[in-house]
């Protein structure tokens, strides 16, 4: 969100990153309740839902952002997805270590930490590159309709300048509403991933929170047994 504001908007870095406040403070506010809500339930699958829900609904609304849109509606999707963010993030990680044995839960805390890994770098290559795409579209387009040819912004070295404060106000505001434009279809189809996150959630099986350590009755009536019959003579 803050390359949307300083390359789409033209804000500044510090300003860019203060306008994300809101989303910040939702997965905050969320991860916070969302925790205390599933210790209270002792079901975790009610508050993912709902989380990955409002996900869903964040990053689609998101989809329709454009240089035009206003900052209060980018305000009111960004809080939802950081909402649906902040419920699924630390929960997710509770589910998994509630379905394995004590012994084996270092292994599944391993097992999310790199499949998180490796779908957020999967995730950064399909969407920047689909951001990217997007971009030269929209700035050939918009040169276009200037009369102006891409390549004469290049100096004859064939790199884009990156630094366009240095151009004509018309040529800025080209690159600002290329990027601002660009945004849009990459949330849209980031909305489209969100939704396996909805489908796995609803169809998955949500055990409760177990009250024992152990997962093996075995295990879990022995401890208590050693700890009443107190050490050896």
């Amino acid at each position: 969100m803050t390359q949307y504001f300083q390359l789409g908007a033209g804000v500044s870095p510090t300003r860019a990153g203060l306008m994300t406040i809101p989303m910040i403070l939702g997965q905050l506010l969320s991860s916070t309740i969302g925790g205390q809500l599933v210790n209270r339930m002792g079901r975790w699958k009610p508050v993912m839902m709902v989380g990955s829900v409002l996900m869903f609904m964040g990053l689609a609304g998101l989809g329709a952002i454009d240089h035009a849109t206003p900052y209060w509606f980018v305000a009111i999707f960004m809080t939802l997805m950081g909402v649906g963010i902040g419920t699924l993030v630390q929960n997710v990680v509770l589910a998994v270590q509630n379905t394995v044995d004590v012994t084996d839960i270092g292994a599944a805390s391993a097992a999310i930490a790199f499949f998180r890994s490796l779908a957020g770098a999967i995730g950064v290559a399909v969407l920047g590159g689909i951001l990217t795409g997007r971009v030269g579209t929209n700035i050939a387009d918009g040169l276009g309709a200037l009369g102006i040819k891409p390549g004469a912004l290049s100096g004859g070295s064939g790199e884009t300048q990156l630094d366009v404060s240095g151009l004509p106000e018309a040529v800025q505001q080209v690159f600002h509403q290329a990027y601002a434009d660009a945004f849009g279809p990459v949330f849209l189809v980031a909305s489209m991933i969100a939704v396996v996150s909805v489908v796995t959630i609803a169809v998955v099986r949500g055990t409760p929170l177990r009250s024992t350590v152990s997962m093996s009755p075995a295990l879990a009536t022995e401890a208590p047994a050693r700890a009443e019959s107190g050490p050896a003579a």
